[in-house]
């Protein structure tokens, strides 16, 4: 696995908006919480929210420096794959 990110890299710029990003979707809720401003239920409800803006994020910062496959390699991939099996066949 690790050959897959040999010669990769993440701009620090990209971190700087992932932190950014962390710090007001999760950071922000822990405060909320340890300062008894916000219930822990109520924040489970807004969690799969900030879950899925991280994802977002995260996904795009790995596309954007390949290391990540675009969808439109995958999708080559995935068609090399089965022309491969059905040639076996």
């Amino acid at each position: 696995m690790e050959d897959q990110f040999a010669g990769k890299r993440v701009p620090w710029s990209q971190m700087e908006e992932y932190l950014e990003t962390h710090k007001k979707t999760i950071v922000a809720f822990l405060d909320l919480k340890e300062r008894k401003l916000m219930k822990v239920p109520d924040i489970e409800a807004i969690l799969p929210n900030s879950f899925y803006q991280l994802h977002e994020l995260i996904t795009r910062i790995l596309k954007d420096n390949n290391i990540l496959a675009k969808e439109e390699d995958s999708k080559a991939d995935s068609l090399q794959l089965i022309v491969k099996t059905v040639m076996k066949l």
